[in-house]
């Protein structure tokens, strides 16, 4: 575990969840779908290293995956991911681990969904308000039909289970497959689920939200529709101190030039679009816009982040917004390399006053292992220290995620 500025200096406060989607949503294959080797956790305060590394799950029987990260108001924290038991089959599922801001454990890791004979589960999330209490949500495919559906688990701060168990929130036909869910919670209780889902029959993908109350059946809303699909594009979900949300996404042709558009939606705490899509990023047949990351702060302004990747270079950036949609300084290029497709990973984190963080890792050239950095701007999107080497990544895929409280203490898991 690695800690970042004098421990203990921490004020109260509250972190806004967000929802994220770097890991893919590859169906596993029923033959090992987990390949992975271990989790690792960082755990970062403010500006001077003071620590170690510490490993979540994994060992030589154990693989584990696809981790996701989010904080409450105190900085204590939750980490989930998909794991695969070899020896035991009560080992197979999705799992989460809470944690002390301090980097202590809370309790055993959590059976947040078990895998059975036929099943797999892949791509997930996690979501905490400022008291603690959680929200998972992954997708699960049946390996004997093929098809998947999307479950959201809620918990509370101790890591009980809501007494409704999981609730499906999406589930795929013949004719339509689901995809990248991400997850965000409010104070109240609210969840809200955002995934792609995509219907075969006329090569249509619709961005759908599901708004979760605390009590009460789901609010399902489009949000946009177009044609194509990518599965290294995928969804992005963030919410603010009043409940209102932000959605980013890649669509095609949303300009009528046939490439690849940024957009971001912004909807109010019961689901209501507020305005039209702002466009963030436009791509051309010379560049490609994927992986988008979102994250807003207490008064809802917000940043998106994304990989764009052009012929001999792929480079990192960063816009902010304000909570009206307007763009409040030019796009932030976070970091930038002479490779084309380095298999860069990315994700980002904002705290109460707009403060931010970019975490990625990528690779000198595909199947190589992979290098994991972080670089931290301040609310007027001026970097704050150039881009710190966190990790030296043994795989070729260290699948990053990042958290932040209101006062910009982060944590970040990744895959080793």
């Amino acid at each position: 575990m690695h800690v970042i500025g004098p421990a203990g200096a921490r004020r109260p406060g509250s972190r806004r969840p967000r929802g994220r989607t770097s890991q893919s949503a590859v169906r596993p294959s029923p033959h090992g779908p987990f390949i992975a080797e271990a989790l690792e956790r960082r755990y970062l305060l403010d500006a001077s290293l003071t620590s170690v590394d510490l490993a979540v799950a994994g060992s030589d029987q154990v693989e584990a995956i696809t981790p996701a990260v989010a904080m409450d108001a105190d900085g204590d924290f939750v980490v989930a991911w998909n794991q695969y038991d070899y020896d035991r089959a009560e080992g197979r599922g999705i799992f989460a681990q809470r944690y002390h801001a301090a980097g202590a454990r809370r309790g055993d890791p959590i059976a947040v969904a078990t895998a059975g004979e036929g099943l797999a589960a892949a791509s997930l999330d996690v979501a905490s308000d400022s008291d603690g209490d959680f929200v998972v949500v992954w997708q699960q495919y049946d390996l004997v039909d093929g098809q998947a559906v999307i479950l959201a688990h809620r918990f509370d701060a101790a890591g009980i289970p809501a007494a409704a168990g999981p609730v499906t929130v999406a589930s795929e036909s013949d004719t339509t497959a689901i995809g990248y869910p991400a997850v965000a919670l409010d104070d109240s209780g609210q969840a809200a689920v955002v995934w792609q889902q995509h219907d075969i029959s006329n090569d249509q993908t619709a961005i759908v939200l599901n708004m979760l109350p605390d009590a009460g059946p789901p609010i399902a809303v489009q949000i946009d529709s177009y044609t194509g699909l990518d599965p290294d594009f995928g969804v992005a979900l963030a919410i603010d101190g009043q409940g209102n949300l932000a959605v980013s996404y890649v669509a095609f042709d949303a300009v009528g030039d046939g490439n690849a558009t940024l957009l971001v939606r912004r909807f109010d705490a019961q689901g209501n679009a507020v305005g039209q899509a702002v466009r963030v990023a436009q791509g051309d047949p010379s560049t490609e816009i994927e992986q988008p990351e979102l994250a807003v702060d207490a008064d809802g302004n917000l940043v998106v982040a994304w990989v764009e990747l052009e012929a001999g270079r792929t480079r990192l950036l960063a816009q902010q917004f304000d909570a009206q949609g307007e763009p409040l300084a030019d796009p932030n290029e976070v970091a930038e390399q002479l490779v084309e497709e380095p298999e860069a990973q990315i994700d980002l984190a904002m705290d109460a006053d707009g403060d931010f963080v970019v975490v990625w890792s990528w690779s000198r050239n595909p199947g190589d292992p992979v290098d994991l950095y972080s670089r931290r701007y301040d609310r007027h999107g001026q970097a704050q220290d150039s881009a710190a080497l966190l990790a030296h990544v043994s795989d070729d895929s260290a699948q990053p995620a990042v958290a932040m409280d209101e006062d910009g203490d982060f944590v970040v898991v990744w895959h080793d």
